[in-house]
């Protein structure tokens, strides 16, 4: 039980309303990058599947493969909406799906050539873009705001 007064709450609270509008401002500028950066990989890839790209690149660092129910485990994505997803990426050429050769039966999930040199190029696009953004910011603001964001993920992440 806390015991700030009147004054402390409501400070906390308009505080939480200035995170929550910012946050959301947030999101819709890095939803609107994506939506860009997916844009230039292939005209009808949208966000959602840009996302899904990197984490398999992510997931999948040494083009081996990875198991769907891994990148579904990564992207909290329903193994239906995971299938329709990788369906599609296979259909514009990003992915593919290979034998597993731990399991002949399995089929393992892998960027294509074309899609991981475009998934590697439009990371280095992106970093360069907020290089641009953010030069005026000095080194130890850049660190504090990767602190507090990482600070922030876990407190919101359920599996933590």
């Amino acid at each position: 039980m806390t015991t700030d007064g009147p004054g402390i709450a409501d400070d906390r609270a308009a505080a939480m309303a200035d995170l929550e509008r910012e946050i959301s401002l947030f999101f819709r500028s890095a939803r609107s990058l994506s939506e860009r950066i997916a844009g230039h990989i292939h005209p009808d890839l949208d966000s959602p599947g840009y996302a899904l790209l990197a984490t398999i690149l992510e997931l999948d660092p040494d083009d081996q493969g990875v198991r769907a129910v891994d990148v579904a485990s990564r992207t909290n994505l329903h193994k239906s909406t995971l299938s329709r997803s990788i369906a599609d990426l296979e259909r514009l050429g990003l992915i593919a799906r290979v034998r597993d050769p731990q399991d002949a039966r399995a089929r393992l999930v892998t960027l294509t050539g074309r899609g991981r040199t475009a998934v590697e190029n439009s990371r280095v696009g992106r970093r360069e873009l907020m290089l641009s953004r953010l030069e005026s910011w000095e080194p130890d603001d850049l660190a504090q705001l990767a602190t507090l964001l990482q600070r922030f993920s876990r407190a919101l992440s359920p599996e933590l």
